[in-house]
């Protein structure tokens, strides 16, 4: 079946009904690149202004989960799964929307996230994240993903040791969560360093300044085992705290494996939209900023091996 077939038959019913002869005429596409668009044929300028309106509607960052298409009134019927309706290419569709949805259910679950709050999950910026890295290379985070480092506490689950503390401090369970706090001196300066070079990521990443400023709070907060405080309801906080509260539904821990709460993008986007008076997608910056917690864990895992293969 073509692409976009469902809105091509709606099309095809709306003509047949109407009493108006309807002329059909070829408009080439994309003129406006080459010659300023007040300088066009009405009919190529309105082909530029759709142009526009598409493209805006395909960037703009909305969640897919149970936001479906309405039913066309010419469709006789429709193809819908649990969280889209399919419009076109029915067969390769069916097959990515049920390994996507069966994939998206066990990957919640090893991340102990409810499945209700897949909708909040930035599903698309983790990807965007993951890419980042060569295709051969992309088992470093990965593993860091789905918590498969070899720390003391695996290899126990495992009966590959009999104790599962910490080779560096002596004094908790090495988890993968512990590798992140662990109280070890060089653990310590290594982390006050990550932290300073997120900070600046942020920055350089043109992050509001109060955003930037309680991403830091949740990040250092939760690293120093602190209980992670939220915004409170004042005027310019509102979509902050909706992202602190998020994400801390989500778990704050899973922010350092890149996954984050897609509120954290809504508040990007609003300050973007203030900037420039009008919607810019905030895909980008929420990629960069994931990559960068991503990249910061897998850092701290390094240095951890480092310290106790040295020893």
């Amino acid at each position: 079946m073509t692409s976009n077939m469902d809105v091509i038959l709606e099309i095809q019913s709306q003509v047949k009904d109407m009493k108006t002869k309807i002329v059909f005429t070829h408009v080439e596409s994309h003129q406006d690149e080459h010659v300023p668009i007040k300088e066009l044929p009405i009919r190529a300028q309105l082909n530029s202004k759709m142009d526009k309106i598409a493209e805006k509607q395909y960037n703009f960052s909305i969640n897919e989960h149970y936001k479906k298409m309405p039913h066309l009134p010419a469709q006789q019927i429709s193809f819908s799964s649990p969280w889209h309706r399919l419009t076109n290419n029915m067969e390769s569709e069916f097959s990515r929307s049920r390994r996507d949805f069966i994939g998206e259910k066990e990957a919640l679950r090893g991340w102990n996230i409810k499945e209700t709050l897949a909708a909040d999950v930035d599903w698309t910026s983790l990807e965007q994240s993951i890419r980042k890295w060569p295709k051969y290379g992309r088992g470093t985070p990965i593993k860091c993903l789905h918590d498969l480092w070899d720390t003391t506490k695996r290899k126990k689950d495992w009966q590959q040791t009999d104790s599962d503390t910490c080779p560096l401090c002596n004094v908790k369970v090495e988890s993968t969560s512990h590798v992140l706090r662990c109280t070890h001196l060089l653990m310590v300066a290594a982390r006050n360093s990550e932290i300073e070079g997120l900070n600046r990521k942020f920055k350089a990443a043109n992050t509001d300044p109060k955003l930037r400023r309680w991403l830091m709070v949740v990040i250092r907060q939760w690293l120093q085992e602190f209980r992670v405080a939220t915004p409170q309801r004042m005027r310019g906080y509102k979509k902050i705290r909706r992202a602190v509260l998020s994400q801390m539904e989500i778990g704050i821990r899973n922010m350092f494996k890149g996954i984050l709460s897609s509120k954290w993008k809504r508040a990007h986007e609003r300050t973007l939209k203030k900037k420039y008076g009008h919607f810019v997608s905030g895909d980008s910056w929420a990629s960069t900023i994931s990559h960068a917690l991503l990249q910061m864990s897998i850092r701290m895992w390094n240095t951890r091996c480092q310290i106790v293969h040295a020893n």
